[in-house]
């Protein structure tokens, strides 16, 4: 069901008040005429809170102008669309019109076809920025909320790192010749490793965060850690290549767990067993460009371009029916994008895969 809307009139002249209301006598309007500002100033306090303001600009006593000031000091009122419904055709009129308040400038000879869609678009337009008004409240304290629990996340993980993290330090210095070490060693890796997500994921909400570098070489043997097992798993044979003085502008923790290691696990999800993945490093100018190379079964176009769209979330099985979830490229996309990087796919069915990312020189 349509809810009426109220119209509040203001017009010396009740000729006036009778041509506005045979013009939108069929429209869904409750239309409520006055012919004194003064008068309609004391009413309005008693009267249910108008969607449109009508208001001529020649009257005695208080004209349109002075009339409409009034109202933009009233709290309830201020916010209420203002039209000047008028004969006057002045430009420097219409100018101090628009100056007040006002929304539009309508003639009075205007026709009733033409003055009832001028009052609809208006009303149209005013609903749209109330609703605009409420999602933005509404998302407002989503993000309030969201903040609130990113918070508590963090806390809570970081307890369960630091617990982690005395427990292997613990077990390095007593199992020191244990046949676990090596696997005790590798979790303590890990939780150096979390500690760095964790600490780089809460940099995001800093307002001016600082400015981090990386070396490419270091990312690279960090990821041979961190994948060794899963290489393993298919027998696949891991090659990086990079040299030392190589470094991006990007924060470690992002380019090895949410750019390299995003992409890595597409290879090795799409690879064959005894097939090969590189990883390497080259310079030109002020961009690093790395590349992702591996012989597995490679994509359509299709595919490419669902992979690349920023609002479609693409999965399949690997060679061995591994699952995905098909957030690890959009992952990746944000990071190289905010970091002013650039990714680009180059792949055919059955003939493997080249991801080329390039990045700012980081100047060390």
């Amino acid at each position: 069901m349509t809810t009426r809307k109220a119209i509040y009139l203001v017009d010396d002249m009740v000729t006036n008040h009778l041509i506005f209301k045979s013009h939108l006598k069929n429209a869904d309007y409750d239309i409520i005429a006055f012919k004194a500002p003064i008068d309609f100033l004391k009413q309005i306090r008693d009267l249910p809170k108008p969607d449109l303001l009508v208001f001529d600009i020649e009257m005695p006593e208080m004209n349109g102008l002075e009339l409409a000031t009034e109202i933009k000091k009233n709290i309830e009122l201020q916010n209420v669309p203002i039209i000047f419904f008028t004969s006057l055709d002045d430009e420097e009129m219409m100018t101090k019109a628009y100056h007040s308040g006002a929304v539009e400038f309508i003639s009075k000879s205007m026709k009733g076809t033409e003055l009832r869609l001028r009052i609809e678009n208006i009303l149209n337009l005013e609903e749209l920025k109330k609703k605009t008004i409420i999602l933005n409240q509404e998302l407002t304290q989503k993000l309030k909320i969201n903040q609130i629990l990113f918070r508590v996340l963090f806390h809570d993980l970081a307890n369960l790192i630091s617990i982690i993290d005395a427990n292997t330090t613990l077990a390095q210095a007593v199992l020191e010749n244990h046949p676990a070490m090596k696997r005790i060693e590798k979790t303590a890796k890990s939780v150096v490793n979390l500690k760095e997500i964790l600490n780089s994921i809460r940099s995001l909400t800093d307002a001016s965060p600082e400015i981090q570098t990386c070396s490419v070489k270091e990312a690279f043997q960090n990821i041979e850690f961190i994948f060794a097992d899963r290489l393993n798993q298919k027998n696949l044979k891991f090659e990086y290549q990079c040299d030392e003085s190589v470094n991006v502008d990007v924060p470690k923790s992002f380019l090895i767990h949410q750019i390299l290691a995003n992409f890595l696990t597409n290879a090795i999800k799409f690879s064959p067993e005894n097939s090969f993945i590189k990883i390497w490093a080259e310079m030109s100018q002020d961009r690093v460009h790395i590349f992702i190379q591996d012989s597995g079964t490679g994509m359509s176009d299709e595919v490419k371009q669902k992979i690349l769209s920023e609002d479609q979330y693409f999965t399949s099985e690997g060679t061995q029916q591994e699952k995905g979830t098909g957030s690890g490229v959009k992952i990746a996309q944000f990071f190289i994008q905010k970091y002013k990087g650039d990714l680009k796919i180059e792949s055919e069915k059955d003939k493997g895969t080249l991801i080329s990312l390039s990045f700012k020189t980081a100047l060390i």
